[in-house]
């Protein structure tokens, strides 16, 4: 991966690490967001979406949507308004990230 390979995030309890490649996306739930896991254990965290797209890596992490940042590497398949992850969740992409999101999946796998 890169250098950042944790992520320390706030919950209700306090503080936790994660490991950014167990990260599958993150979920929008109004000031606060939920960490979806491989493990398919989800972490209500205390930040917004913003934070984190400026915590974590832009080659692996892309903003699809308002409410949604996924992780590139757990995608399985996408089309130009959805992506597939662990062939179970269905993550929408907005029109205005659906170019650039094409582009981004290019560039990491080319």
């Amino acid at each position: 991966m890169n250098k950042l390979k944790w992520l320390k995030v706030r919950t209700r309890i306090g503080f936790q690490y994660i490991m950014l490649n167990r990260v599958l996306f993150i979920r929008s739930d109004n000031k606060k967001s939920t960490i979806l896991l491989d493990d398919l254990r989800s972490l209500e965290t205390n930040h917004m979406l913003k934070w984190y797209q400026e915590q974590l890596p832009k080659k692996f992490f892309f903003r699809c949507h308002r409410s949604y940042i996924i992780n590139c590497q757990h995608i399985d398949s996408y089309s130009w308004n959805v992506i597939i992850i662990k062939t179970k969740f269905l993550v929408p992409i907005s029109r205005q990230k659906s170019i650039p999101f094409r582009k981004h999946m290019d560039l990491l796998y080319s």
